[in-house]
């Protein structure tokens, strides 16, 4: 009776664990869409005309990695906003939130600019293939400001076969598992595209 009830409550975690990487391979991929960024408050965002891409990668749990590459504004790029394990959850609705995330520090133009974002859990969401997310960041000049920033996008399709060949061959940023952006990567296991890929050399 004893190892039926251990066994029954293995295959209890297993099947809570597989549900958890479900969900984060569910919304991992690539998001393509516009940016509003507003130095004053939320309710002046406006959106620009220039396309961004965010990047959700599943960490292997019910985590997600969130890379919103070449951030800047007036005119400025700054580089890439990589946030690693970010929770998220499915909802019965079928919509996606994300849960409490750390704060992360970024350097930007060679430590000029020092700032930190994290996702904001309360008003960011995935529903079908479109995701919002507000990306709280903080700009840590002599007073701290704060600087309003949305991503409104929808998921690619995913390529196949000799597509999903040509994508891995291309140039593509690369980022490695602590969401870290590499120029030069050694055998190992990496981020190209929201995908977990071995790169041997």
């Amino acid at each position: 009776m004893k190892k039926f009830l251990l066994s029954l409550v293995a295959l209890f975690l297993m099947a809570g664990t597989t549900h958890a990487q479900t969900v984060a391979n569910e919304v991992a991929g690539n998001y393509t869409g516009k940016l509003a960024i507003s130095l004053t408050s939320k309710e002046d965002l406006q959106f620009g005309e220039e396309t961004y891409n965010v990047i959700l990668t599943a960490d292997g749990n019910n985590t997600v990695t969130f890379a919103l590459n070449n951030f800047g504004f007036s005119g400025m790029n700054l580089g890439d906003i990589v946030l690693p394990n970010i929770p998220v959850q499915k909802q019965t609705n079928g919509s996606i939130l994300f849960g409490e995330n750390a704060i992360k520090t970024f350097s930007f133009l060679d430590g000029a600019i020092v700032a930190t974002a994290k996702i904001n859990e309360t008003s960011s969401i995935i529903k079908g293939d479109s995701l919002i997310a507000d990306v709280d960041v903080i700009w840590k000049a002599s007073e701290d400001m704060p600087i309003y920033v949305q991503f409104k996008g929808k998921k690619e399709a995913t390529a196949t076969g000799i597509q999903q060949t040509a994508t891995k061959n291309a140039a593509n940023t690369i980022y490695d598992l602590q969401g870290r952006r590499v120029k030069n990567p050694v055998n190992g296991i990496y981020i190209v595209n929201g995908k977990k890929v071995v790169i041997s050399k």
